[in-house]
């Protein structure tokens, strides 16, 4: 097998997914990115780095960790049916655990109306309670921690938000693009979404943690 087609056969087992392809994600999907993020928090766990960040805390507190801040279907890397790696590490930063695990929920749900752009080429509407369900059992995430997660969801979406209107504010041409193309209305769209969905992912987390304790 020459070079050309061992690397084609790599890209074929390797892939990231777009929101508009995330719908072929399954169970052991979704399962397997909730299983690689508990991996990279408990792995993480008392990494104290000496660097700064670009935002936040510039120090690892007690029930911190430097979260990778932006899991996402775009961000996995899936081969041979499983989450294999996180990429894209440039918007690290510290916060609790719980942040990475919202914002992956945010994503891979998704939350959102299902009139949103994201939802683009779904064959029909996501069932967020399933999937939701399948990424937190993933995770091991107790269920006393439910409501948290689904707060943390909200918050998680204002939080990105409020990072967005900082970079455009500050002329960064990649967010003055995504300005012009609407993310500030996406994004308040999805926030709203979050909060009218907030019932339905405590429930998810809940039903999905009950035999689950933390470690």
């Amino acid at each position: 097998m020459d070079d050309r087609e061992q690397q084609r056969k790599i890209r074929h087992r390797l892939a990231v997914l777009r929101h508009a392809e995330s719908w072929r994600l399954g169970c052991s999907e979704l399962a397997s990115v909730g299983e690689l993020l508990r991996s990279y928090h408990d792995c993480v766990a008392g990494f104290a780095p000496e660097t700064g960040f670009e935002e936040g805390p510039q120090a690892v507190a007690a029930g911190q960790v430097v979260c990778h801040g932006d899991i996402a279907p775009r961000n996995t890397v899936f081969g041979d049916g499983r989450a294999t790696a996180f990429i894209d590490w440039g918007g690290i930063f510290v916060s609790t655990p719980m942040w990475d695990l919202a914002h992956a929920v945010w994503q891979f749900a998704p939350v959102c109306d299902d009139a949103d752009r994201w939802l683009d080429g779904w064959p029909s509407p996501p069932d967020r309670s399933a999937r939701i369900a399948v990424l937190v059992g993933g995770y091991r995430l107790s269920a006393d921690r439910a409501d948290e997660l689904a707060d943390m969801v909200v918050e998680v979406i204002a939080g990105c938000t409020r990072a967005v209107v900082r970079k455009i504010a500050a002329g960064i041409g990649a967010f003055v693009q995504m300005e012009r193309e609407g993310i500030l209305e996406t994004l308040d769209s999805q926030h709203r979404a979050a909060e009218q969905q907030h019932t339905l992912v405590a429930q998810a987390a809940a039903a999905a943690g009950f035999a689950h304790t933390e470690e």
